[in-house]
């Protein structure tokens, strides 16, 4: 690896906080996910080229777990690291203050998105994907524009196919959307394409290590 590949990962481990080109740091997530539609593209990270950076021997050195995310209609990619564990949910962090939280891989929380989600009752989820395919309720909550939480329950069903992947159909009264879910060898979440809200859409998690 480079010397300006070493350095672009470390920017990367540091939580972005170098503003600048693919070589000298890539751009504080929080202003990706908040910038305005003109200024996506300029900003936008090619995510091939960090999972190729992200090598075994740099994943080894890190001394945390690490996943990307992106955010596919804000044209923003990151690596975040782990910095708590309560109770079973896995949080992951940016230096600039972005923030997602994962329970057994599925999204349960996120921070500094701008709609975020506040929380997510996934549990039946969890069970669906132990059992193979079945149905399966999950509520999540939101802050309306007066602080008010603003509760959204779906009926969802969940297909497991071989172990190795699943796909969880989700719908209300007027909405619906896909997530869908890839399995390591112990049966863990390992990459995954999630819905967060209506005006974020959907990301993708890869756990690195």
């Amino acid at each position: 690896m480079s010397i300006q590949q070493l350095a672009w990962v470390f920017a990367t481990f540091l939580g972005l906080g170098a503003c600048g080109t693919m070589q000298t740091g890539l751009p504080k997530l929080s202003d990706v996910l908040n910038s305005a539609a003109e200024t996506q593209t300029s900003q936008a990270i090619d995510t091939d080229m960090l999972r190729a950076s992200l090598t075994p021997q740099v994943l080894a050195q890190a001394g945390t777990r690490l996943l990307i995310l992106e955010v596919p209609t804000r044209d923003a990619v990151a690596v975040l690291s782990l910095v708590n564990t309560n109770q079973g949910v896995d949080t992951y962090l940016t230096a600039d203050g972005v923030s997602i939280s994962l329970r057994d891989g599925i999204v349960v929380a996120t921070r500094g998105f701008g709609f975020d989600l506040m929380t997510a009752e996934i549990s039946e989820t969890l069970a669906a994907l132990k059992q193979g395919s079945t149905s399966a309720v999950r509520i999540h909550r939101y802050l309306d524009g007066e602080n008010h939480t603003d509760l959204r329950s779906f009926v969802c069903d969940v297909t497991v196919q071989r172990n190795l992947s699943a796909v969880e159909i989700c719908h209300s009264a007027t909405f619906s959307f896909e997530n869908s879910y890839n399995f390591n060898d112990n049966g863990f979440i390992v990459e995954s394409r999630q819905w967060v809200s209506s005006e974020i859409g959907y990301v993708r998690v890869n756990i690195l290590n």
